[in-house]
């Protein structure tokens, strides 16, 4: 092979590339700092490989080679960070019915469960699972409603999960400890981050160019969602999960969905996330039926939120203290401020026409559709 069919290789392998396994192969040393040492091997192989001064010679292959660079180092700081992740694990082993897991680390205390990355109840290195368990049984409901909802979902023809799949969590198991309380077992988005965590890191809001890809994202999948019939009811920044190397994307927390939604005459939202009350618009209090109108909505504040967008004018940033990143357009911030309008009614309905006209006002903003890495701090 040529040296420019070594790159286009090494991009394509990127490219596909899932998790840092993919990438560098396995990291199963005995210990911590053998996994590192694994690492280390496998990243300066790489590097040496695609540097972009080994491509001096061209244009077309030196500007490749830099994005293969970049993408690189993105996977390999992802790399360092489930490396160290893994190897913080406590022992701990958790007893659910008869079987034990056995905690890598504790994933998130939510509003009435809590989770933990575990492996699965064989023993063996297979991989890492999210056990989520209720705190009190009075809300088992909640884990039914979201195995279920995700169960429904995976039945849906496979054609339409070879595209919409990727967005769902799957169900490994579900679970009953002996006191009563209710447990699912979860396929793991490892190495996504939540729009949570990405609004910590970007307190004045991330490049526009950035929120467009994960807008996309988001309204694509909410347009097949709604034509199943089901709506997620809680699209909030910490079940908004994003890859930041390959851009995609990822909703959890299924606990509060509704299916088979028939507005104004059918379900209406059962519970929400206590500590997000107040996002909810006033409808959902009132308990008046569900409709797509409601993931719009909090969509669209999750959105305006993580660009830095005031949540109560709608006010964008015009400086996000970076000269090399731009703030959302006002084109693009209008639509979002259509779907989170006060009165139902006044609000954009259909998530179709909110992904055509999203992709219209992105084009308008930015010219033809074209990758823009994102960039996750190192914490």
């Amino acid at each position: 092979m040529t040296l420019r069919d070594d790159l286009y290789a090494y991009a394509e392998r990127l490219r596909q590339a899932r998790r840092p396994t993919d990438v560098f192969g396995p990291l199963d040393g005995a210990d911590l700092a053998a996994r590192l040492e694994q690492l280390a091997v496998a990243y300066r192989k790489l590097a040496a490989d695609v540097h972009p001064d080994r491509y001096v010679h061209s244009v077309e292959l030196s500007d490749l080679a830099t994005e293969v660079f970049q993408t690189l180092g993105a996977w390999h700081q992802l790399a360092l960070k489930q490396v160290h992740a893994d190897g913080s694990s406590n022992d701990q082993v958790l007893q659910v019915g008869s079987d034990c897991y056995r905690v890598l680390r504790s994933l998130a205390a939510g509003d009435s469960c809590d989770l933990y990355v575990v492996r699965d109840p064989t023993g063996q290195d297979g991989e890492p699972l999210v056990l989520k368990i209720v705190r009190d049984a009075q809300n088992n409901d909640l884990l039914d409603n979201e195995a279920e909802t995700l169960l429904f979902l995976w039945s849906r023809p496979q054609q339409q999960l070879e595209v919409f799949g990727r967005y769902l969590p799957r169900v490994r198991g579900t679970l009953r400890l002996d006191d009563g309380r209710r447990a699912n077992l979860l396929s793991l988005a490892e190495e996504y981050v939540s729009l949570a965590e990405v609004q910590q890191a970007y307190p004045k809001g991330i490049d526009g160019r950035s929120l467009a890809w994960i807008g996309n994202r988001l309204f694509e999948f909410m347009a097949w969602l709604h034509r199943q019939g089901v709506i997620h009811a809680a699209v909030l920044p910490d079940h908004v999960l994003i890859h930041p190397v390959t851009h995609a994307a990822m909703l959890v927390d299924w606990c509060y969905a509704v299916r088979q939604w028939q507005y104004p005459t059918g379900p209406h939202v059962r519970a929400v996330p206590s500590p997000h009350k107040k996002r909810y618009p006033k409808e959902v209090l009132s308990r008046a039926a569900a409709s797509p109108r409601l993931d719009l909505y909090l969509t669209a504040s999750t959105l305006a939120q993580t660009a830095g967008v005031d949540l109560w004018t709608f006010k964008r940033p015009v400086d996000l203290g970076d000269p090399q990143r731009m703030p959302i357009p006002e084109v693009m911030n209008e639509i979002l401020r259509g779907c989170h309008l006060e009165r139902h009614q006044d609000r954009f309905a259909d998530a179709f026409e909110v992904l055509e006209r999203w992709r219209m006002a992105q084009r308008r903003a930015f010219g033809p559709r074209k990758f823009h890495p994102f960039v996750m701090p190192t914490v």
